[in-house]
């Protein structure tokens, strides 16, 4: 079990204060819900405490990234690394027979959020500032293939040039697995993934 210092008076005043303040800015609550608040708390009370803990926790993995360690299966062929994740697939079929195959039996992953809309350069450039390449897609479908609700939280994608220096996408999300080329940018709920690196 993690042992944890409790929260200095200084930071729950500042919870506070920051909590009274969004609410001030809005006005989110009917009066049912008012009368909640006024004359139910012990009803209320739990729920609240999950909820901040919960976004607190998901800024933290934000900021921090999320690293997955999986063993790749790079004997099978693109479709079978597919397969192998059990996901409906909407898939451009020569785009898959030309995944690169990227190397090592054994792979961390770093994801990272992209946070707002990004190209395809820019997400290149996001890669270089964390000393990180874009992930190969058997890695990708590895990590998702190892967690099979990893997508549901975490849509997940990465990206390379085809021999025609065209961009491809490999995205795997709610409803599935997209492998395409693609001409259009990322929206900001994606995670991307990149490997460290190889110093030479």
């Amino acid at each position: 079990m993690v042992n944890r210092k409790p929260l200095s008076p200084s930071q729950i005043v500042k919870l506070q204060e920051m909590f009274g303040a969004s609410l001030r800015k809005v006005n989110p609550f009917s009066d049912e819900a008012q009368d909640l608040i006024e004359n139910h708390w012990d009803e209320l009370e739990e729920e609240l405490k999950a909820m901040c803990i919960m976004t607190i926790n998901c800024v933290l993995e934000q900021k921090r990234g999320i690293i997955r360690h999986v063993k790749v299966n790079r004997a099978r062929t693109p479709q079978q690394a597919l397969d192998a994740i059990g996901c409906v697939q909407h898939i451009n079929h020569e785009v898959v027979e030309d995944m690169p195959r990227g190397e090592g039996e054994e792979v961390d992953v770093h994801f990272f959020l992209v946070g707002h809309y990004k190209s395809d350069e820019d997400l290149e450039k996001e890669c270089e500032s964390r000393g990180l390449v874009p992930a190969d897609p058997f890695s990708l479908a590895a990590v998702n293939e190892a967690d099979l609700v990893f997508a549901r939280e975490h849509p997940n994608c990465t990206h390379w040039k085809d021999k025609g220096d065209r961009w491809c996408y490999f995205a795997c999300g709610g409803d599935g697995v997209r492998i395409y080329r693609r001409v259009a940018s990322w929206s900001g709920s994606w995670w991307f993934a990149g490997v460290r690196k190889q110093v030479a």
